[in-house]
């Protein structure tokens, strides 16, 4: 996928703001031009192959765009100029030939510097990787000391709600006691009450029969 026009401009704006930072003497680096410029490794790879093909075609440029020599030649001397026409070739030769090695090399540079890059975001990616598992361990237990939380407020409200059944148990149990000893209480008073009143009767029982028999024992003295 071609880069986009915002995208590319980022990554240049990144790249010669860090090649000036270097004094001009090295291109940076992918990585660097990636953090900076806040793109992809994709991007910023297919973004430095175009900015460093540019700056390596205007060095040639640079050094081949003034032919001093040919003007010095000047026209009267065909031969001289066909002699540095052949050396200008040959030097242009050279600088293209110099121009490849140095493209060559910067892909090279760039391929190492993908590969460090790759090695730096992978490395990243594993750090990742081993917090995202510690954190999703740490959920697990979380989740696991949750239910066994719920399990056991589960049980003590089991246990709390059979407790309620126990004492409402006992209270009617207490209940049907007090009722029952407020009956035996009546039935002892009652009993006591009866008591007292057969005393009452068979002393007075015992009295009368003792006066009958005294008077039946004077009754049969007069006889």
């Amino acid at each position: 996928m071609p880069l986009s026009a915002e995208v590319y401009e980022r990554i240049c704006t990144a790249a010669d703001a860090l090649h000036a930072q270097g004094g001009g003497e090295a291109f940076p680096t992918v990585d660097a031009v990636r953090k900076a410029a806040r793109v992809s490794m994709n991007d910023a790879s297919a973004g430095m192959r175009e900015w460093r093909r540019a700056h390596t075609v205007q060095a040639g440029m640079a050094a081949t765009s003034v032919p001093d020599k040919i003007r010095d030649a000047g026209l009267t001397a065909l031969a001289g100029v066909w002699n540095e026409a052949q050396a200008l070739a040959g030097e242009s030769l050279r600088l293209a030939h110099l121009a490849w090695e140095t493209e060559r090399g910067e892909a090279e540079t760039l391929a190492r510097q993908m590969a460090d890059a790759y090695e730096v975001v992978l490395a990243e990616l594993q750090a990742c990787q081993a917090q995202l598992a510690s954190t999703q361990g740490e959920v697990r237990e979380l989740v696991q000391q949750k239910d066994t939380m719920a399990t056991a407020l589960a049980e003590t409200q089991a246990a709390a709600a059979l407790s309620a059944v126990r004492v409402q148990e006992i209270e009617r149990r207490a209940q049907e006691l007090r009722t029952e000893l407020d009956h035996a209480h009546q039935a002892t008073a009652q009993a006591r009450t009866e008591l007292a009143q057969a005393h009452v009767t068979s002393r007075n029982e015992i009295k009368a029969a003792k006066a009958e028999a005294a008077a039946l024992t004077r009754q049969g003295a007069r006889k």
